[in-house]
């Protein structure tokens, strides 16, 4: 990457992003993965442009993996890519646009191995998340959800300030017959001083405002991945030059509140002697302070930070001048910025409201077409579906618009339907006739992932694959499909898999072998010879490989 690409980025970057390039924890890291693989100077210069690439502008997964493969010469690229992946981009793995702890997994990293790397926090977390999050670092290994669930509220409690930091720990030590999670004082102290550690670097939400964000930030890493593609680009002539070539490609959208906030506030700072450049990083630092993103304390010191590590290198009287207009501003301009982010995320949500119910649409047509065809092919099918209401509302509606094509009997002309002799004399009894479309209203009966991942039993996971490996990776294929639909439609799907007959089915196993002291595995095996549709062992490693994935 141009260095003056590298910097134009840099600038671009969060605050605590800049801190961490600045520090000597990322020059370690580099260090120790190119002394693991071995590469001189110049060979590990390109291995880091495509990790900048991939942090800074968007770079795919597949382009990230081939072109390292490249430049892995006689190393396994297996090897070089989870030296790279661990080290180098893990801390910065929130910049990148898709999951680098999923693919360190695949490369034979443990879960427990990815958590204990120190990160940068930039997205925020839901409750849930953080107090798996903070019992994964304090080395804590909790099972059950209903232990999860008091981990959350007594996180939620802590944040609200509703309990002190001396009353969780009373909750972490309580016995759990009477509500508490049965924490050693050891594992309470672990816990605590995870927690304390955690919130001080990592926002935390609601769930629902966790998906009011993962809204937004899908939408912007489209952006970003255009962006990206122009800033990576060559560019030749000085540094001037170079600069106005980069700004010129960057695509210019109408001005909002913050874009006019910004310009307003530069110009009233009017401070002196600042060229193009840092103009821009100007705008950059009251940007952060209007956005919430820096503090008054913190843009007073970036303020008078050396120009060589992010800042503007003013004097002190001059940076508390700077800073005292940059917060006027906040104070006057803050609150239509605010209007303007919540509308565009309310935009954002109303247009997958849209789209969720466009495909809702398109699935009930879909399978109304399918209906109907089956129809023409096996009558006395379809004769029995509708009598006990399964037949769906769009192929219903379409029969009742084309009575030309129903018979009085209720069926399609020419289409002799088989009925048993129990059920006829069962109508002739009532003083019934044959049933006919028109005289049934029959319920809302579609099934779609959800509904079908509520519903999964030990039976219908077998039926999956061939081995319960597979099965999980197809249950989270169809977890990855209404990921990409909307975050909401992942959550729901996750929300059933937990509530379905067979998760309930792992956690009583899990439960009783806590309660008696014995391995999950020994636990199985006594209960099978009595009731075969419990899962087994590998059944249940792969159930609970697939929950510690899908987690939000």
């Amino acid at each position: 990457m141009e260095r003056t690409a590298w910097l134009a980025c840099y600038e671009a970057a969060p605050p605590v992003v800049q801190d961490y390039l600045l520090d000597r924890q990322a020059s370690r890291n580099e260090e120790k993965a190119q002394a693991a693989l071995a590469y001189d100077n110049d060979a590990w210069d390109r291995v880091m442009d495509v990790v900048w690439e991939t942090v800074f502008t968007g770079l795919p997964q597949a382009d990230f993996r081939e072109r390292l493969s490249r430049l892995a010469g006689d190393r396994k690229p297996e090897d070089v890519e989870k030296a790279v992946l661990f080290n180098v981009v893990l801390p910065m793995g929130d910049l990148v646009l898709w999951d680098v702890d999923t693919r360190l997994q695949e490369l034979g990293v443990s879960l427990t191995e990815i958590q204990g790397v120190p990160r940068i926090s930039l997205r925020p977390v839901s409750y849930g998340a953080a107090s798996r999050r903070i019992a994964s670092r304090a080395k804590i290994s909790v099972l059950q959800e209903e232990m999860f669930r008091r981990l959350r509220e007594a996180l939620v409690s802590f944040i609200k300030g509703v309990r002190a930091i001396e009353q969780v720990k009373e909750i972490l030590m309580r016995n759990q017959g009477e509500g508490g999670l049965g924490f050693s004082p050891e594992q309470a102290e672990r816990y605590v001083k995870a927690m304390n550690d955690f919130l001080a670097t990592t926002q935390v939400i609601s769930e629902q405002e966790y998906a009011d964000w993962m809204t937004v930030a899908q939408r912007e890493a489209e952006v970003k991945k255009v962006v990206g593609a122009q800033l990576i680009a060559p560019v030749q002539g000085s540094e001037d030059e170079q600069i106005a070539q980069m700004a010129a490609r960057t695509p210019k959208g109408p001005a909002g509140p913050l874009d006019e906030a910004v310009a307003a506030t530069v110009q009233k700072a009017a401070v002196p002697n600042l060229d193009e450049l840092f103009t821009r990083r100007l705008g950059n630092i009251i940007s952060t302070r209007l956005r919430d993103v820096r503090n008054p304390i913190q843009i007073k010191a970036i303020l008078a930070r050396d120009t060589k590590v992010g800042g503007l290198g003013l004097e002190a009287i001059e940076a508390e001048r700077v800073a005292n207009i940059i917060e006027e501003a906040y104070g006057s301009l803050r609150e239509p910025i605010a209007d303007e982010e919540k509308r565009q995320i309310q935009a954002i949500l109303t247009e997958q409201q849209i789209k969720i119910g466009e495909r809702k649409k398109r699935e009930s047509e879909e399978h109304a077409r399918w209906f109907a065809e089956k129809a023409k092919q096996r009558p006395e099918e379809v004769l029995r579906r509708v009598m006990k209401g399964e037949a769906p509302p769009a192929f219903a509606e379409a029969m009742a618009g084309r009575p030309e094509t129903v018979a009085a009997g209720g069926m399609q002309k020419g289409v002799q339907a088989r009925v048993s002799v129990p059920s006829a004399r069962v109508s002739e009894g009532m003083g019934m006739g044959r049933p006919t479309l028109d005289e049934v209203s029959p319920p809302l009966h579609l099934t779609g992932l959800t509904e079908e991942l509520g519903g999964m039993t030990s039976a219908d996971f077998r039926r999956l694959a061939k081995t319960p490996e597979q099965a999980a990776d197809k249950i989270r294929q169809k977890l990855d499909t209404l990921k990409n639909e909307s975050f909401d439609r992942w959550v729901e799907g996750v929300e059933a898999w937990r509530k379905s007959p067979l998760q309930q089915q792992y956690l009583k196993i899990v439960a009783e072998s806590f309660a008696k002291g014995k391995p999950v595995a020994e636990i199985v095996e006594e209960k099978r010879t009595s009731d075969p549709d419990l899962p087994t062992s590998e059944e249940l490693g792969a159930i609970i490989s697939l929950n510690s994935k899908e987690q939000y």
